[in-house]
């Protein structure tokens, strides 16, 4: 029987009155007891390096339906899946930890614009934490923005959503987010379309949200290509729109 990552449990030794199970959880190492204490009365007690940490009694009821053997070995396994549940809630909590420490010290240096070093750093977290959906959907947006991969940037991005979109709570809170670094990584590969798909969907699910209304704004405040037709990137559009730049200029002077 395992224990979290890296945890086991070792039964030494096992009878009729007595069930004794040493428990390894990471660093520490656990002495699990259940004895039969007379009567219908059985006692599991959990020690840590010798010193009682946990005592729980339990009474067997005549005419239950058990043998008493089978009613003093679940107490003695819900003692141990106990301590199992606690040793990976445990981990899972340092993992997390671990998780934040990268996105926010990528954060950090994205507000003092050191995107570089951000980059390297979500890289190593994506690297070591490839299921965290939100360190994978900032390290998509900031590698297509940086013209890192503009095409893997955006699989990232849509990646993480299909992540979140699969856990059963919790997704309603970070897809805002995740649309909102989908969309900026298509603006940065020139796919205003999909951007604005992007934040549309990143809106749907949180309406009031500053940055998506920003990004939605912008786009909006853009003029229309002088020639639809083309796409705005094509160059004809670009000398077009640049004359015509020139000329609404000129006209305001005069």
């Amino acid at each position: 029987m395992t224990m979290g990552d890296g945890g086991s449990i070792k039964i030494t030794s096992r009878s009729s009155s007595m069930l004794e199970t040493n428990v390894t959880a990471g660093p520490s190492r656990y002495l699990v007891l259940t004895e039969h204490t007379g009567g219908g009365s059985i006692i599991t007690r959990v020690y840590l390096g010798g010193e009682l940490i946990s005592a729980r009694e339990a009474g067997y009821r005549m005419g239950s339906g058990r043998k008493f053997e089978e009613f003093m070995q679940e107490q003695h396994d819900l003692a141990i899946g106990l301590l199992e549940k606690a040793n990976q809630n445990t981990q899972e909590a340092a993992h997390k930890e671990a998780e934040n420490n990268y996105l926010r010290e990528a954060l950090a240096l994205l507000k003092k614009r050191q995107d570089r070093e951000a980059l390297d750093t979500l890289a190593e977290g994506v690297e070591r934490y490839p299921g965290d959906a939100l360190l994978l959907s900032y390290y998509g947006c900031l590698r297509a923005r940086l013209g890192r991969g503009m095409k893997e940037g955006i699989s990232d991005c849509q990646k993480a959503i299909r992540h979140m979109e699969r856990l059963p709570f919790g997704a309603e809170f970070f897809l805002p987010v995740l649309y909102l670094n989908l969309g900026r990584a298509c603006l940065a590969a020139r796919k205003k379309k999909e951007a604005v798909a992007a934040f549309e969907k990143g809106l749907a699910a949180d309406p009031e949200n500053r940055e998506l209304r920003q990004e939605m704004k912008r786009l909006g405040e853009r003029k229309k290509p002088v020639l639809p037709v083309l796409d705005r990137s094509n160059p004809v559009n670009r000398y077009a729109g640049k004359f015509r730049h020139a000329l609404q200029k000129k006209s305001k002077e005069n």
